[in-house]
C-alpha cells in the first residue's frame, strides 16, 4: 500500500473515531441533568462538611476529607450523590500539624447526574 492511501486511511479513522467519541458524550449528557441540592430555608445550596484524619502529605489529607464528605453524603442522600467530582463549590482547608502531618477538611454541595 502507498504512503498517501496509510495516510488517508489514518485520518478517515482518526475521524470517525473523534465524531463517535463526541456524539457519544453528546447522547449521554441528552439523557441526564445535573442537579444539586439546594439549600435548607430558603438559601440557594446545601453544604455538606467532611473532615479527614492526619496523614503524612497533603494530598492524602485531602483525599481522608473528601472521603469523610462521600461517606456522609451517601448515607443522607444516597450513592449517585456522593462523588465530590459531581458537586460543586468545593472548598477545601489544610492546615499543616506540627513539620510531619496535614490535616483537611472538605465542604461542598452534593450534585449527581439524573436520567431524564
Amino acid at each position: 500500500m502507498q504512503t498517501s492511501q496509510k495516510s488517508s486511511k489514518f485520518c478517515i479513522t482518526t475521524l470517525i473515531f473523534i465524531v463517535v467519541l463526541f456524539s457519544t458524550s453528546t447522547v449521554l449528557e441528552a439523557r441526564s441533568k445535573k442537579v444539586c441540592k439546594p439549600g435548607l430555608l430558603g438559601g440557594k445550596y446545601h453544604y455538606h462538611q467532611g473532615t479527614g484524619a492526619a496523614e503524612k502529605t497533603k494530598r492524602r489529607a485531602m483525599r481522608s476529607a473528601a472521603a469523610s464528605w462521600s461517606d456522609f453524603t451517601d448515607w443522607e442522600y444516597g450513592r449517585s450523590w456522593a462523588n465530590i467530582r459531581n458537586a460543586i463549590r468545593v472548598y477545601y482547608n489544610c492546615n499543616k500539624l506540627g513539620s510531619r502531618s496535614w490535616k483537611c477538611s472538605v465542604e461542598a454541595v452534593p450534585c449527581a447526574w439524573i436520567k431524564r
